[in-house]
């Protein structure tokens, strides 16, 4: 992984979710922002009770029954400042999943689940196109990102990269190379991201993925990405879940 990881957390490896327990933890010892690689660590639903919110682990995989996520236990600076107008930073994000169905919305990541929630998600329509969401605390913005018809019951991995300064923005979702990219529509927003990042959903609202969904791996890193370090990202999952999710 980069250099500029901040986080990784994988169900595909031991030292990260060992089969049982309420904690996804996370593998990078040095998160690139300098905290603890425990700052990292995400909850198997949203706390360390065991509830209908958990995911459940199944041979190097979670999966949802539609009502299930995964919550970063803190909310850190780097959390908390990755969509602000009023600031220049980068960040970047991959995730590794399969999408069962595009029967209705859902969300594959983020921090917000309403406009009010200053923050920002991956979700999916019914179109079904994956978009970018940013919310400002009174106005969802969207964003289309990818048409993923054809990648309905496959695993899929999704690299996005975001620069707040330029609002320029890079995505790519099973492909070597970032097929899309532009700048965002503008809007103010000083404030801090106050939504708890999750994988299966967002902020733990209602919009989570959908039941029969898989999720095998998240990370999240500083600084902006390039097709190079893109391939190399692919190369590491394809190797690391010993499936081609690009070739």
């Amino acid at each position: 992984m980069p250099a500029s990881t901040v986080f990784h957390i994988d169900a595909t490896v031991p030292a990260s979710y060992p089969g049982s327990g309420q904690t996804w933890t996370n593998i990078i010892n040095a998160p690139s922002d300098g905290l603890a690689k425990s700052a990292y660590d995400f909850w198997i639903g949203r706390d360390n009770t065991a509830n209908s919110e958990d995911l459940t682990f199944s041979s190097n995989k979670f999966i949802s029954d539609g009502g299930d996520l995964a919550e970063i236990k803190s909310t850190t600076d780097f959390i908390r400042n990755q969509f602000r107008s009023d600031l220049t930073n980068s960040w970047w994000s991959a995730a590794a999943f399969l999408i069962a169905s595009a029967s209705a919305s859902q969300t594959f990541y983020g921090s917000t689940n309403a406009s009010s929630v200053p923050g920002w998600r991956i979700e999916a329509n019914t179109t079904p196109l994956m978009r970018l969401v940013r919310s400002d605390g009174t106005q969802n913005l969207a964003t289309s990102l990818h048409n993923i018809t054809s990648f309905i019951g496959l695993p899929v991995l999704h690299v996005f990269t975001w620069n707040n300064g330029t609002r320029g923005y890079k995505s790519a979702l099973n492909s070597r190379t970032f097929t899309v990219s532009g700048t965002a529509a503008e809007t103010t927003q000083t404030a801090a991201n106050t939504g708890k990042l999750n994988f299966g959903s967002a902020n733990h609202g209602t919009q989570k993925m959908l039941s029969g969904s898989e999720l095998y791996g998240f990370a999240m890193g500083t600084g902006p990405l390039t097709n190079a370090d893109l391939s190399k990202i692919v190369d590491f999952f394809n190797s690391l879940h010993r499936r081609p999710y690009v070739v």
